[in-house]
């Protein structure tokens, strides 16, 4: 059996000289005109729900997403019982505190 043929040659397994033609070229990019201006994300997504909410609606946006966030929490969906407290409390303050045992001396820089 040949190397050619042979599975177990490591040398055959980690080759990669049958992808040089399709590797780029130098000064060759695989993405010339980049991301497109209005690609597909989230954030475009929610500004798009956002926008289409009628402007004659007496209630803000904020005032929507507000009263739908309450009405979950109080339904007892924890995320949204988090996100309410943190809202309305603020996030609990988390303090650290590192002792140590050495008495080497401080060294100055």
């Amino acid at each position: 059996m040949t190397a050619e043929n042979n599975p177990t040659d490591k040398t055959v397994q980690n080759s990669t000289e049958h992808l040089k033609p399709y590797q780029f070229k130098p000064g060759e990019s695989g993405n010339v005109n980049g991301r497109p201006k209005n690609a597909f994300t989230i954030k475009n997504a929610i500004g798009r729900l956002a926008d289409s909410i009628p402007e004659e609606s007496d209630k803000s946006r904020a005032d929507l997403l507000a009263e739908l966030s309450w009405k979950k929490a109080l339904a007892g969906d924890r995320w949204f019982i988090q996100y309410v407290t943190e809202n309305k409390e603020g996030k609990p303050h988390q303090s650290q505190s590192i002792v140590t045992q050495e008495t080497d001396e401080l060294i100055e820089i």
